[in-house]
């Protein structure tokens, strides 16, 4: 197969010179479409993270306002039992020891421990009085007990005795 081209060289140089413009202009164009896709793609990226951030934000805002929230009720918490605490007074120890103090010959009927007036009031049954004057000193030697009281109408009789004795609590010493 034979071609023929009837062009001058100029025209041909020209055609040339088209074709090259052409193909500059095709290729500008792709660079400035797939920039502005780049572009647009960038944009969007951009809108999106900052949605998600700020969505982000939020929720990590309220989460810490739940946690913070938590952390307060548990530190009322733990100072109202750090409190209780504090005041609790361990009256196991004085009872063991007044049950220990206590003579055979006596039985106890009540014991009354008052924080708040720091007082203590025991009633009982003594067979004799002798035994009630030992329990009496025997109350009067605990560190944690002051003033104890037994009136004079409790020791009127020698036998079968009914008494209340009422003391002090050293609440320090408890």
């Amino acid at each position: 197969m034979l071609t023929l081209n009837l062009l001058s060289f100029e025209q041909k140089h020209e055609l040339h010179q088209e074709t090259k413009q052409t193909l500059i202009k095709q290729v500008v164009l792709v660079v400035i479409v797939v920039i502005l896709l780049i572009s647009v793609i960038f944009y969007f990226s951009k809108k999106i993270v900052l949605n998600n951030f700020e969505k982000f934000s939020e929720n990590t805002s309220q989460v810490n306002q739940v946690l913070n929230q938590k952390i307060e009720k548990i530190n009322k918490l733990t100072g109202f039992m750090q409190q209780v605490q504090k005041e609790h007074i361990n009256w196991t120890n004085l009872i063991i020891e007044i049950s220990a103090k206590t003579p055979a010959s006596i039985t106890l009927t009540s014991l009354q421990l008052n924080k708040d007036e720091a007082t203590i009031t025991i009633s009982g049954f003594a067979l004799t009085r002798d035994e009630l004057l030992k329990f009496k000193k025997n109350l009067e030697r605990l560190p944690e007990l002051t003033e104890v009281n037994l009136p004079l109408q409790n020791m009127t009789q020698k036998t079968d005795v009914n008494f209340t004795i009422k003391a002090k609590l050293k609440i320090e010493n408890l």
